[in-house]
C-alpha cells in the first residue's frame, strides 16, 4: 500500500504508466482498504486509506469503473473524519466532486468542491487548493459564468507555474477546453487544447497531444506525427527515463504500421523491446513488419515470441501458422493451428 501510495502521488508525468502497473491489482488494494475503512489506527491524524482511495479515481477512469467508486469514497470520506484526517477528507472530497461533475451533477460537485476548499488552506496544502480551484473553474464555466470561471483558472494555473507542475498545467487546459467544446465555443477552447497539447509534448506525452490537436481542429499530418514522436523519443532515450520512452515508442511503432513503414516499425519495435521483452503486441507488431518485407524467417522468430506472450490469441497463432508454412515448417504450423 505505502508503495502504490506515493507512485500514484509522484506520478504527475508518469500518471499512465503508473495505471497501467497497477489496474490489474485492482482487486488486492480494494481489499486491503475494506478493511482499513473500519480498522486502520487513528495515527498522526493521517490514514492511508481515504487518500489512496481519492488517487483511486484515476484507476477507475480508466478502467471503466468510476461509478464503482462512489461507495467507497462514502467510506473512504466516514473513515477520514473518525480520525479527523482533515487533508483525507479534502482529498475524498474533491475526489466526490469529480465524479458528480463528470455525472453532469454540477450542483453536488460544487457542494464537495467547496467543502475541500474549506480545508485545504487550513492545513496548507496549496496543491490541493490549486487542484479544487481548477476543478470549480469548470463548474462555474458550465453554469454560465465565464468570467468567474477564469478567475478561478489562473489562480490555479499560477499556482502549477510556480512550482514548474507541467502535467497539471496541460490538464487543467485540457478539462477547460473540453468543457467549451460542449459549450460549442470551439474558437475559445481551440488555444487552450493546442497549449496543453504543446505542454503535453514536452513533459514526453505526444499521444496525448495528437489528440488535443484533433479536438482543436489541428490534426496534424502522420509524416508531422511521426516527426514529433521522434523528437520525444529522442528527448526521454536522452533523460534515461524508461517508463515515458516505453509509451512513446509505442505510439511511433502504432503510427510505422498505420503509414505501412515497415523499416521503421523494425527499428521502433526492436528497441522498444529492449526495454520490455515480454511485450507480445510488439512481438506480433515486428513481425508483421518483417513479413511485409518478406523476411520470413525473422518474422517466424517474432512470431514465436509474440504467443509465447500470448498464448490465448487464436488469431495470432494463425498468422505465424502461415509464416511458418512458407519456410517448409509444417509440423509446426499444424502445431500451431491445432492448439488454436
Amino acid at each position: 500500500m505505502d508503495r502504490l501510495n506515493a507512485d500514484l502521488q509522484r506520478a504527475g508525468d508518469l500518471m499512465a504508466a503508473v495505471i497501467s502497473r497497477y489496474s490489474h491489482e485492482l482487486p488486492s488494494i480494494e481489499a486491503w482498504l475494506d478493511w482499513a475503512y473500519t480498522h486502520e489506527p487513528c495515527t498522526g491524524e493521517r490514514l492511508r486509506a481515504p487518500r489512496l482511495t481519492a488517487l483511486l479515481e484515476n484507476l477507475y477512469v480508466v478502467t471503466d469503473r468510476l461509478r464503482h467508486s462512489r461507495d467507497r469514497l462514502t467510506r473512504a470520506l466516514t473513515a477520514a473524519q473518525r480520525c479527523a484526517d482533515r487533508g483525507g477528507e479534502a482529498n475524498v472530497q474533491k475526489a466526490l466532486g469529480d465524479l458528480a461533475l463528470r455525472e453532469d451533477d454540477l450542483g453536488e460537485a460544487r457542494r464537495c468542491y467547496e467543502a475541500a476548499l474549506a480545508i485545504y488552506p487550513q492545513i496548507g496544502d496549496r496543491l490541493g487548493e490549486a487542484n479544487v480551484l481548477a476543478a470549480l473553474a469548470r463548474v462555474e464555466l458550465l453554469e454560465g459564468q465565464a468570467e468567474r470561471a477564469m478567475i478561478l483558472l489562473t489562480r490555479a494555473l499560477n499556482f502549477y507555474q510556480s512550482i514548474n507542475d507541467r502535467y497539471s498545467i496541460a490538464v487543467a487546459l485540457y478539462y477547460f477546453g473540453f468543457d467549451l467544446l460542449r459549450l460549442d465555443r470551439r474558437d475559445d477552447a481551440a488555444p487552450l487544447l493546442l497549449q496543453a497539447a504543446g505542454l503535453f509534448e514536452e513533459i514526453g506525452l505526444p499521444q496525448y497531444a495528437v489528440q488535443l490537436r484533433q479536438m482543436a481542429g489541428d490534426a496534424p499530418t502522420p509524416e508531422q506525427q511521426a516527426a514529433r514522436l521522434k523528437a520525444a523519443v529522442a528527448e526521454l532515450r536522452q533523460r534515461g527515463d524508461a517508463s515515458l520512452l516505453l509509451q512513446a515508442l509505442a505510439a511511433l511503432l502504432a503510427l510505422h504500421m498505420e503509414m505501412e513503414n515497415w523499416p521503421g516499425a523494425v527499428d521502433t519495435a526492436q528497441e522498444l523491446l529492449t526495454i520490455d521483452a515480454a511485450n507480445a503486441k510488439a512481438w506480433a507488431m515486428l513481425a508483421d513488419a518483417y513479413a511485409r518485407l518478406d523476411n520470413e524467417e525473422a518474422a517466424a522468430n517474432a512470431y514465436a515470441h509474440a504467443v509465447a506472450g500470448d498464448d490465448a490469441n487464436a488469431m495470432l497463432r494463425r498468422n505465424y501458422a502461415n509464416t511458418l508454412i512458407p519456410l517448409g515448417r509444417l509440423d509446426e504450423a499444424a502445431a500451431q493451428l491445432a492448439a488454436g
